[in-house]
């Protein structure tokens, strides 16, 4: 006797991902107002029809998890089926206990909505699954050290982003060195007390003020390179960090490390997006009374970042000089290799961060590009 079709899990299954569960709604009085709502009746319907249908359906239904959309469904319910769980996203609403141990990706916003999850939790949730591929953090109100232990067991890491934590004394550091083995992608915003050499090590200035004879360089593992400098009765050791596998890197300005500093880490870099949110720290590519260019910090990055291809900056700050255009359009640059240099000025909306940056042949409208800023082709190709 044959087996029917719909007896077939493998069959059941990939009709049950065709079934409706996150559907667009419109609000009925603001028609500009649209939302994504958990719509779970088709599929629940579906698995009462039988034993198999119910064990093939269940993971399809609990596949992923956003607090915010779910809000209205009970704890025991969140945990009992939280073992099914690949994709989690949450801002609170439910405070755990979560019993997912296969999360893909996880994004953990500010905790706003009541309960929190409480830092433990998060911290246990992300030690639980180690297979993350996509890891998004944003650290408790109260500034709050970030943990290499936190990250060590997160083998499969292709992307992270950190935003409003400590990473002082080296901690972001010791990070990124934990995932470097397998980090492509990093985006980073509000770390603070990141001091110049944390991640590069001994800076090359330093080592140009001091003889050949005192500088013992070593390599420490594929990640890290530690160098000791002897000499004046004085002792330093720093370890540098190297991200092998770094592809994409944004660094949101607002109490972060030096984005040249970072992008040294990757000497594959490909693409770099610099965001200002503000003038102070962020104000080192305006040409206005408030702010100064760095050209050396942009020059260093265009000299050494030898494969990037997109260079891209995004400030809240007035068009700079043209005198700033020619000097980085005069310079021999390393990264022949650059296809585009992206300039946007006036920048403010945080929401615009999310852009599809992937989409390498995207609207003019939405990138500024300053045509006096590009390299003729005959030097960019």
């Amino acid at each position: 006797m044959s087996t029917h079709p719909l007896e077939v899990p493998e069959i059941l299954t990939r009709i049950g991902q065709y079934l409706p569960l996150w559907v667009e709604h419109q609000d009925e009085v603001d028609l500009d107002n649209k939302d994504i709502i958990f719509h779970h009746h088709a599929l629940w319907s579906c698995m009462q029809v039988s034993k198999m249908w119910r064990q093939t359906l269940l993971p399809i239904l609990w596949y992923s998890y956003d607090g915010l959309k779910m809000v209205d469904l009970p704890q025991d319910v969140i945990t009992r089926y939280s073992r099914y769980f690949r994709n989690f996203r949450s801002p609170g609403c439910h405070a755990g206990p979560f019993l997912s141990t296969h999360l893909v990706e996880l994004t953990i916003y500010i905790q706003m909505v009541d309960p929190p999850i409480t830092l433990k939790t998060q911290k246990d949730l992300i030690r639980a699954n180690p297979r993350l591929n996509y890891l998004e953090w944003h650290g408790p109100e109260r500034l709050t050290d970030l943990d290499k232990d936190d990250f060590i067991g997160l083998k499969s890491l292709h992307e992270l982003r950190l935003f409003h934590w400590n990473g002082g004394g080296r901690r972001l550091a010791k990070v990124l060195g934990a995932v470097a083995g397998s980090l492509c992608e990093f985006e980073v915003s509000r770390i603070e007390n990141v001091m110049p050499g944390d991640l590069s090590g001994l800076l090359q200035r330093q080592l140009d003020q001091v003889q050949d004879e005192d500088i013992d360089a070593y390599r420490e593992n594929d990640t890290t390179c530690a160098v000791a400098v002897t000499g004046a009765g004085s002792v330093a050791k720093e370890e540098g960090l190297v991200l092998p596998y770094m592809e994409k890197l944004k660094v949101i300005f607002d109490k972060n490390p030096d984005y040249v500093e970072l992008a040294q880490c990757c000497p594959n870099l490909r693409r770099l997006t610099v965001a200002g949110l503000g003038h102070g720290d962020t104000g080192r590519l305006s040409s206005s009374a408030e702010d100064s260019v760095d050209l050396d910090g942009v020059l260093r990055i265009m000299v050494e970042c030898e494969k990037l291809k997109h260079l891209r900056f995004m400030l809240d700050t007035s068009v700079p000089d043209v005198d700033v255009l020619d000097a980085w359009r005069s310079q021999e640059w390393g990264c022949s290799r650059l296809e585009r240099l992206g300039l946007e000025f006036n920048y403010c909306e945080f929401g615009d961060l999310d852009d599809n940056e992937d989409d390498d042949e995207g609207d003019d409208e939405e990138e500024v590009v300053d045509e006096d800023a590009r390299y003729e082709d005959k030097k960019c190709r």
